[in-house]
């Protein structure tokens, strides 16, 4: 599935497979994870129901809710028949 946002189409890169991954991304991290512009990044960590939030000047992303935000925000790839 992806999601398109401020024109950029989101592929999921997040494997929750994974388990020795950092709980936290960096905007840069989740611009590289998502394969989308740095500006991207911080347009979607603006948003109110978006999983980010501040350790004083530092803004940071719960892995483990961004995952949940992105299945929830997808829509599924319509296949042509």
């Amino acid at each position: 599935m992806n999601l398109t946002l401020f024109g950029e189409t989101i592929h999921h890169a997040l494997d929750p497979n994974q388990s020795n991954r950092k709980m936290t991304l960096t905007v840069k991290e989740l611009a590289e994870e998502l394969n989308i512009s740095r500006n991207t990044a911080y347009q979607l960590a603006d948003q109110k129901d978006f999983p980010s939030f501040r350790i004083g000047r530092r803004l940071l992303i719960n892995r483990a809710m961004l995952q949940e935000w992105l299945n929830q925000n997808s829509l599924p790839q319509l296949c042509p028949t």
